[in-house]
């Protein structure tokens, strides 16, 4: 998803370690401009370590996708990778997230995402009983994130929506965002 769908001028909501971002293929010329949001100061100084060793400098942004992104630009990419099971509330509330990613969003930009579904995707009792611990720990909140809902959040926030389940996870690709 990242190299069909990464900008020069990117935004990664969530980008943990920055794995995603060592690893893709930016498109064109040498000069990108890369933001990055994360509510972790670590999670922001692992991804700026390996953008840097890429000869990337990004701008680190501390904030959460439940308020108004704390960029100051709009991207034409902007990716959300297994960042809405961790995300707390229902899907009426993380759609809020979603609206704020339309906003820092060119209207020819592209968002993409990943997030791992507890309720009607197919589960292993392993799996069920991870989703179920990690739930109760407070790492993750999708106890009741579903595809419908998942569908109808994108969709209050995006034009264009394309969902594909793969197991329990949902991967999404939304175009043409919604302005408030």
């Amino acid at each position: 998803m990242y190299n069909k769908n990464v900008s020069n001028a990117h935004l990664d909501i969530g980008p943990g370690t920055g794995w995603m971002l060592r690893r893709v293929n930016f498109p064109g010329s040498s000069s990108q401009v890369v933001g990055l949001v994360d509510l972790n100061e670590n999670s922001l100084a692992r991804s700026t370590q390996r953008l840097r060793r890429r000869g990337v400098e990004p701008t680190k942004h501390l904030g959460s996708v439940l308020r108004e992104l704390p960029v100051d630009r709009q991207y034409s990419s902007v990716a959300a990778s297994l960042l809405m099971h961790c995300v707390p509330g229902s899907w009426a509330e993380k759609g809020e997230a979603f609206r704020h990613i339309a906003d820092a969003t060119t209207d020819d930009g592209v968002f993409f995402g990943g997030t791992v579904l507890s309720k009607d995707v197919p589960h292993t009792r392993l799996s069920r009983g991870t989703l179920r611990w990690f739930n109760d720990a407070g790492g993750f909140h999708n106890a009741e994130d579903d595809l419908a809902g998942l569908r109808t959040a994108l969709a209050a926030a995006w034009g264009e929506v394309e969902l594909e389940v793969i197991g329990a996870t949902a991967l999404w690709t939304a175009r043409v965002p919604l302005r408030r």
